[in-house]
């Protein structure tokens, strides 16, 4: 039985605001299509940061970041814009970010 490819794939994200410690060390995730998550952690423990990452407002320092196998990047991060009219919090709202958050 073949094993179901990720519908998001995040590979050793790092980033870090200014240069200085570290908001994201290392983040490796795999969501699967239909699966329902949560991302818990306390005041600055990066989550925000995490999103803005995954959805392009931020720009990881290192690591990748994949959608249903198509590594996401400049580039293609625009074809893959979904509401950026509804929500007005981010630049860019991504079809990932409706994935983390809808399942």
């Amino acid at each position: 039985m073949q094993e179901k490819e990720p519908i998001l794939k995040v590979e050793d994200l790092h980033y870090a605001y200014n240069g200085e410690k570290a908001a994201l060390n290392g983040i490796d995730l795999n969501i699967y299509e239909g699966e329902k998550i949560a991302v818990l952690g306390s005041n600055g423990a990066g989550k925000s940061t995490f999103f803005l990452n995954i959805n392009g407002v931020l720009k990881s320092h290192h690591g990748e970041i994949y959608y249903r196998g198509e590594k996401i990047t400049k580039k293609n991060l625009n074809n893959l814009s979904a509401y950026s009219q509804k929500l007005r919090v981010y630049k860019k709202v991504t079809e990932l970010m409706e994935v983390l958050l809808n399942g």
